[in-house]
């Protein structure tokens, strides 16, 4: 039988190839992968907190950003603390806190549509 060449298989094999010869390249890239997604999380909610702390007297409504800020900070310390079970269902963890997060900006960005009119009747109110 006639030796075949790597050149003759296609790319879809030479890939898998890959993924079986180097498995440490893969579980870096996971790794980093993971721990992208970890910093992005905290960030994210970290940002959402102190920004509902600091529209607090604009607001009424600004534990939306605290839900949805404290929703970010336990996935991103979930999959933190957890990275093989985060790398087993981290497509169901993204998506679960990329639906609850999304839903309460929704909702925040009806609450406040009306705040530039409200920003100026509270300034005259505080001033007077």
């Amino acid at each position: 039988m006639a030796e075949r060449s790597p050149l003759a298989d296609p790319p879809r094999s030479q890939a898998a190839a890959s993924v079986v010869s180097h498995p440490s390249q893969n579980a870096l890239r996971w790794a980093i992968g993971l721990r992208l997604v970890v910093i992005s999380t905290l960030f994210l909610g970290i940002l959402l907190i102190s920004m509902g702390y600091k529209i607090r007297d604009v607001i009424e409504k600004e534990w939306l950003l605290y839900v949805a800020g404290g929703l970010s900070v336990l996935s991103g310390l979930y999959i933190f603390f957890n990275p093989e079970g985060a790398a087993v269902s981290i497509v169901w963890i993204i998506a679960a806190w990329a639906i609850a997060t999304g839903l309460l900006r929704i909702w925040f960005a009806f609450k406040i549509r009306n705040v530039r009119d409200n920003i100026g009747e509270r300034i005259t109110r505080r001033m007077a």
